[in-house]
């Protein structure tokens, strides 16, 4: 109110302005902030009234225009910039995404692509004002499956040139357009693209023999997939050529190869090589072919065998960057193997190799021969080495294994001695005394059952003399006197004969006659005796005659009876001794024994 005039403002946007004096200024509240964008139009509207006393009120419209100030950045739609899923067939210049963005000052915005991240190269930007995003280069899903980039929205038309980014994440989506192939896969890199080569599969058969079970291949059995790993198409398996006469088979699902044919001489048919195809099921023109190298071998029943699976190994400490390993007094240590199923045991083709379970396999070799060498300069003194040494046969693939502990010797240090060499020498002088001991025991044993043959011979004598007599006895009863037993059996002899008594014997009183086989001829000895004494001898030769068992008749001539009442004296070594009963001085007595 200035003296009698009164200015009053109003209006819907008044509370923005106040009034000093005569002036209309801006009234910008705590914590606000005056935004042309929030406003809608973009203008501050007032109402000036001016009243004096006595006068009618006038009234004026104020409009405060708000000029634009660019305080606000360009802001993506979320929708627009949402995750993406993109064939890989999706062919280039082909449109990906339409990006959207708003600025509040309404700017004029253009949009950019960053292409120094990697995926950025595979999407451009057509019209720059349009936020369209088109492919740049084309897709590859066995490649990369998943993509990223930043596109930004930024003002063209300010000196701020305020912008804003937003993270589009693209999934490619697999494609029917990769061909079967068989693994394991040998990649090779070709540009910027991986090309799998097919591997070539082995396999060994043997001569004369059929196999129920597939083919064992390296490396490993035939198997195909398809190339699109998001598709996985099903293959189909089948030998377009080698099958010769059809000696295999193989499973069209599996891929499994039988033999199902023997092969009849490796001469002939050293080896097969067969073409198998792999192609999709659904279709047959995507396919891939690989070759299958089977080799005929001869039989084998042996694996190969390391002669000795244990060694122990030296080497010195030295400058020189390879030295063989030593083994007891400084002979070079040979690892050898042997296969049975060769006539002088060596197969040539046996190969030797370690193990990469060993420790420190860097530092040794082992050679096709058997030799191992070792990386003097690397080594110090006392250090050990357990190396495992593999034999195997390449045809069979059978393997034995054998361990080798190396000791590293200082300088100047001399291999130790064979141990195995002094148990020898000892074991040699134990042999000897053992021997000795055997050889001894031996000859008492010898003694032993000499002297108990000998008894038992005597006691065989024995007994065989008191059969003799009592076999005399029941055949001729007349022999011994009924009337008196005879003193003992043992004094009764018989003697041996051959034939018949001469005629002139018969003459002889009281004979006892003896005969002696000589040669073919049989030599009689005839002793004459009365009571006990021995008369005189008389010897004729017979011719021999069959034995014969004499008869139990009595000859008055041939008594056989000899009694004494003395105990006879033998004569000639074969006398008979009868009891006691004694005969007359006159009667003669004659005994004859025949076997």
């Amino acid at each position: 109110m200035t003296s009698s005039v009164r200015l009053c403002l109003s209006g819907p946007d008044a509370n923005w302005l106040f009034l000093e004096a005569k002036t209309v200024r801006l009234n910008v509240p705590s914590g606000k902030k005056l935004d042309r964008e929030a406003l809608e139009p973009p203008v501050l509207l007032a109402t000036l009234s001016c009243s004096e006393e006595g006068f009618a009120t006038i009234q004026y419209r104020i409009v405060v225009q708000v000029l634009n100030e660019n305080d606000n950045k360009p802001v993506f739609l979320e929708k627009s910039v949402m995750a993406q899923n993109i064939s890989e067939l999706t062919a280039v210049d082909s449109l990906i995404l339409s990006a959207q963005a708003k600025d509040k000052d309404g700017d004029i915005l253009m949009f950019v692509i960053n292409s120094g991240m990697a995926d950025g190269r595979y999407f451009k930007t057509d019209v720059s004002t349009a936020g369209k995003v088109i492919l740049a280069q084309s897709l590859d899903y066995e490649t990369k499956q998943e993509m990223e980039f930043f596109i930004y929205a930024v003002e063209m038309n300010t000196k701020e040139r305020y912008s804003s980014s937003a993270r589009i994440h693209i999934s490619i989506v697999d494609g029917d357009d990769q061909y079967p192939h068989f693994l394991p896969c040998n990649f090779l890199s070709y540009g910027e693209t991986s090309v799998c080569v097919n591997p070539i599969y082995t396999a060994n058969i043997t001569e004369g023999q059929i196999q129920p079970e597939p083919l064992k291949l390296l490396p490993g059995p035939v198997y195909a997939e398809d190339g699109d790993k998001g598709l996985m198409t099903a293959v189909s398996y089948s030998i377009l050529s080698g099958a010769d006469r059809d000696h295999f088979l193989i499973d069209n699902v599996t891929g499994a190869i039988t033999l199902v044919q023997a092969v009849e001489s490796r001469v002939d048919t050293p080896a097969f090589s067969l073409h198998v195809m792999a192609s999709q099921v659904n279709d047959k023109k995507k396919y891939s072919v690989t070759q299958v190298l089977i080799r005929v071998l001869a039989a084998n029943t042996h694996p190969p065998r390391f002669r000795k699976h244990q060694h122990m190994g030296f080497v010195r400490e030295d400058s020189s960057t390879a030295a063989l390993v030593t083994t007891y007094s400084g002979r070079v240590l040979f690892l050898s193997a042997s296969d049975a199923d060769f006539t002088n045991g060596s197969n040539p083709k046996l190969q030797f190799s370690l193990k990469p379970q060993s420790n420190h396999t860097e530092l040794f070799q082992v050679l096709h021969n058997g030799l191992l060498i070792a990386r003097a300069n690397q080594l110090h003194g006392k250090e050990r080495y357990s190396l495992q040494v593999t034999v195997s046969d390449e045809d069979s693939g059978e393997m034995d294994t054998c361990a080798v502990n190396v000791e590293v010797l200082g300088r100047g240090q001399k291999e130790p001695p064979d141990p195995t060499e002094a148990q020898k020498v000892s074991g040699l002088a134990d042999a000897t005394i053992l021997a000795g001991s055997l050889a001894a025991v031996v000859l008492f044993l010898g003694l032993v059952l000499c002297l108990i043959v000998c008894t038992v011979k005597s006691c065989c004598y024995h007994q065989h003399d008191v059969n003799q007599a009592t076999l005399a006895t029941e055949k001729q009863p007349s022999v011994i006197n009924s009337s008196k037993s005879a003193t003992s059996a043992s004094g009764l002899y018989f003697h041996e004969y051959c034939n018949e008594l001469a005629e002139d014997l018969n003459k002889c009183p009281a004979a006892v006659e003896k005969r002696e086989l000589t040669g073919r001829t049989c030599k009689s000895t005839t002793v004459t005796h009365t009571a006990g004494k021995i008369g005189n001898t008389k010897e004729s030769i017979l011719q021999p005659a069959p034995i014969e068992v004499m008869s139990n008749k009595e000859d008055s001539n041939t008594r056989n009876i000899l009694t004494s009442g003395k105990t006879s004296k033998r004569v000639e070594n074969r006398s008979v001794y009868l009891g006691n009963e004694e005969p007359s001085n006159e009667s003669q007595v004659q005994v004859e024994h025949r076997t």
